[in-house]
């Protein structure tokens, strides 16, 4: 018993600590802001907003949202737009999710990343016909991690269409692959042989 308890609260204790930890370090990204458009600057935007989320602090965080477009008046930089559409979607609010969308893409057409986020409020909405056109765009554009092809495999495999998933994830591996993510593209190649025995009924 007691060495059950001193397992939960090492744990614990962990988790405190390495919840710090990664916030203090997106922190330590996002404080650069001549690099909003870089990939880390993404990604530590959306962690960051993902982890306060989780943590129960999304009404709050979606008030700052929405307050910062209040105050530009409309006119947010590609990255905020990004940030409040994701808001709406970890709030569930996919409609308002999808009202911010059509603005943004107005604004920035060729951002692959609003396509890609259109998309999973479609994803969330089980929209996956809807869902898969904006992946496709947002591929088209061009992503850095082949992000729309995961989003992609996942519709079709809502949808039942496993084949087409499968070889998704085959084109997933061999581009990580040709990347030299060799970690990346075992991991495709273990999703494609999670629905293998569905491509042979």
């Amino acid at each position: 018993m007691y060495e059950k308890w001193d397992y939960g609260w090492l744990h614990m204790a962990m988790m405190y600590f390495c919840k710090e930890e990664a916030l203090k370090w997106f922190d330590t990204v996002l404080a650069d802001k001549t690099q909003k458009n870089s990939l880390p600057y993404r990604r530590s935007a959306t962690m960051k907003q993902g982890m306060l989320f989780s943590f129960g602090k999304g009404e709050e965080i979606l008030k700052e949202r929405q307050r910062e477009m209040d105050e530009a008046h409309g006119e947010l930089d590609e990255r905020e737009w990004c940030l409040l559409i994701e808001a709406y979607d970890s709030a569930k609010q996919y409609e308002k999710g999808l009202s911010v969308c059509k603005k943004a893409l107005q604004k920035y057409p060729d951002n692959w990343e609003l396509h890609l986020l259109t998309g999973l409020i479609y994803y969330s909405m089980e929209q996956y016909e809807k869902a898969l056109e904006y992946f496709q765009k947002s591929g088209n554009i061009g992503t850095p991690f082949c992000d729309e092809k995961y989003q992609i495999a996942w519709c079709y495999r809502k949808l039942d269409r496993f084949k087409e998933a499968y070889q998704v994830y085959l084109d997933i591996a061999d581009i990580h692959r040709k990347n030299g993510y060799d970690v990346e593209a075992e991991q495709a190649l273990g999703y494609a042989k999670e629905i293998e025995d569905k491509i042979k009924q």
